[in-house]
């Protein structure tokens, strides 16, 4: 549930707690001392009422995050399954803020070790590793495509 529908659900609760009780305390008495006790206590049982409101809302809130949470951590693993048994080495990059001509490795497969000898650790390193350990033929070729990429 949204925010916006747990503050509609909120007003629409309020709305009808203000109107209806005044409209039944109303019919109840028209002695100006009970009314205005009667009006105390309505008030504190509204409290109490939005209190419950809120944190039923609240727990509705968390238990769908939870559901989510969870069914990302099963995509997540399903994932990294594949990841595993996959022969090709994934990798992605992403342009350096501050340079977005140099490029950093931001993820790359457990497997890129047994391919290249080198682990995910110094691949992720950000320190143009990847472009050092490109074959001299293709670097010129990969880095043009970047710049492609980048425009």
């Amino acid at each position: 549930m949204s925010a916006q529908r747990i503050v509609l659900s909120f007003l629409a609760f309020g709305t009808l707690w203000i109107l209806g009780s005044d409209h039944l305390l109303a019919l109840f008495t028209t002695d100006v001392a009970t009314l205005s006790a009667l009006q105390s206590i309505k008030g504190l049982v509204f409290v109490g009422l939005s209190a419950i409101l809120i944190s039923v809302l609240g727990h509705m809130v968390e238990r769908r995050h939870r559901r989510l949470q969870e069914e990302t951590n099963r995509q997540r693993e399903r994932l990294a399954r594949i990841l595993e048994v996959t022969p090709a080495v994934l990798y992605t990059l992403k342009p350096r803020a501050a340079d977005p001509a140099h490029w950093d490795v931001d993820f790359v497969s457990l497997n890129v070790e047994g391919m290249t000898g080198h682990p995910a650790s110094a691949w992720l390193s950000g320190h143009d590793f990847w472009r050092r350990h490109l074959h001299p033929d293709d670097l010129d070729r990969v880095l043009a495509a970047q710049a492609q990429l980048a425009d």
